[in-house]
């Protein structure tokens, strides 16, 4: 009989004749009989956008009554991985705050860890919309100074990372005072948010009670989660408009005069601003068909002769605008008339 068989077979005869059995010591805890095993598992959670792309730098909490929490940061995959936890139902929660990058709101769910397996699930967050640029600006038009009337006019230029059509509105407000919406205008690069208010929906009836005081905008998403801009004032009122004189009928070049006095209370000593000349065809819709921005000379009159744009037959539209550095405007307009 072969050595190692005898020594087993004496091993066996020995525990049986001493009524013992072998018991080994339970000092890992890893072993199931040991007084602190705890059944273990893994988890992985995939963060991403509400569009299916990955998130990175999200943080990722986990916690679970009675348990130490743990927490992680997304990596290029967007995934955070988390080994040796207790077997059980877990909350994870994930977002992502890092300014100036995307903001991402919050979401959780709960997830059960299996013993001794990987658990896979994934968490869709909602990326909240962000201001590109916000603009509060004053427009003041009319055939004549008697006859001018003002407005304000607000433009939010707002972005949302899940898509245009994630964009549910836009709010203004004025201190939770006056407060109202912005309708939407279609752009190339990014959504274009625009309202108009005459002058008298403001206390006094006149913008420059308005110009020191600060208007927000909330971009709102189809998940109702919201961003608010930073604060936005009036810069300028230009009450003062161009008087544009009457434009000859029938004759090329196509010349014209205006004049316009800037008063020392809008633009101070020096001339902040620049005269935009547009003309418009008026043969269908309206159209324009010329356009060029003209730097003021000191004096009233201002003559500009059109050398560059000849005139088919038909009517125009004929408008001199004061634009400042800020946005703010006025403007008058003169129709006239091309023949054969």
């Amino acid at each position: 009989m072969p050595k190692q068989v005898l020594q087993a077979a004496l091993l066996s005869a020995f525990l049986t004749l001493s009524g013992c059995e072998w018991d080994p010591p339970h000092d890992n805890p890893l072993d199931s009989t040991h007084p602190d095993y705890q059944p273990v598992g893994k988890l992985r959670i995939h963060v991403q956008t509400n569009i299916g792309r990955h998130i990175q730098d999200a943080t990722v909490l986990l916690n679970k009554e009675g348990e130490q929490g743990r927490f992680s940061l997304t990596g290029g995959s967007g995934e955070a991985f988390f080994t040796e936890l207790p077997v059980g139902n877990w909350l994870a929660v994930a977002f992502r705050d890092v300014v100036p990058d995307t903001i991402y709101e919050r979401d959780s769910l709960m997830v059960t860890v299996n013993q001794a397996a990987e658990t896979d699930t994934s968490i869709y967050l909602d990326a909240l919309p962000f201001f590109e640029s916000t603009a509060v600006n004053a427009i003041t038009e009319g055939p004549s100074q008697n006859e001018a009337v003002s407005f304000l006019r607000m433009t939010a230029r707002v972005n949302d990372p899940d898509g245009p059509g994630d964009l549910w509105r836009i709010n203004w407000n004025l201190l939770d005072i006056i407060r109202g919406s912005l309708e939407y205008r279609p752009d190339p690069d990014s959504a274009y948010w625009w309202a108009e208010m005459p002058s008298d929906s403001f206390p006094t009836g006149n913008l420059e009670s308005v110009r020191t005081l600060p208007f927000t905008f909330e971009a709102v998403d189809r998940d109702t989660n919201s961003s608010v801009s930073n604060p936005t004032y009036l810069a300028r009122v230009i009450d003062n408009i161009p008087e544009l004189e009457t434009i000859a009928d029938d004759i090329q070049p196509v010349k014209i005069r205006w004049f316009y006095t800037a008063w020392d209370e809008e633009f101070g000593d020096t001339l902040l601003f620049n005269y935009l000349v547009r003309i418009y065809s008026l043969v269908q819709e309206p159209v324009v068909v010329y356009d060029t921005l003209l730097v003021p000379n000191r004096g009233s009159f201002n003559e500009h002769t059109v050398t560059t744009h000849d005139f088919s037959f038909g009517h125009y539209s004929c408008e001199i605008w004061v634009l400042d550095l800020f946005g703010n405007s006025s403007r008058s307009s003169r129709t006239f008339q091309i023949s054969d």
